[in-house]
């Protein structure tokens, strides 16, 4: 084992920052099933503990700039406050009756901000096919 702190011990996998649509599609996808566990108060399973543990990772390395360069400030605004409110949903040390509490709270964001998302596609889809009829059918 080498002297420096860190070293000589398994190495984590860094998790992947979350920072396109697809993956914040993804991670909306997984907070909505976060937030369907809590609220069928499975979260003491071992699956629903899995895939809280997982959000929790991807909400810490999740950055917002998608919706800060593309959104508006308002969507912008509303994304940061939905990453502070599922980081300390998917916390550990939440406990379970609050988190049951908060996943309404957490289904909805996620909705709002996957629906903004395809907003989104549908404008740059448009974008990148006005004046071709062919694409329209």
């Amino acid at each position: 084992m080498s002297g420096r702190p860190g070293r000589g011990r398994g190495r984590t996998r860094a998790v992947k920052a979350v920072e396109t649509s697809a993956e914040w599609h993804a991670v909306l996808a997984l907070a909505l099933t976060c937030a369907d566990d809590a609220d069928r108060g499975a979260m003491d399973c071992a699956d629903a503990e899995a895939r809280r543990a997982i959000l929790s990772n991807r909400m810490n390395t999740a950055s917002t700039g998608l919706f800060d360069r593309r959104a508006g400030a308002a969507i912008a605004d509303v994304a940061k406050a939905w990453v502070r409110i599922a980081r300390a949903f998917a916390r550990r040390e939440t406990p379970q009756g609050l988190r049951r509490d908060m996943a309404a709270m957490v289904a909805d964001g996620a909705t709002f901000l996957d629906l903004q998302l395809h907003r989104l596609a549908t404008a740059d889809f448009e974008r990148a096919h006005h004046g071709r009829p062919e694409v329209y059918g």
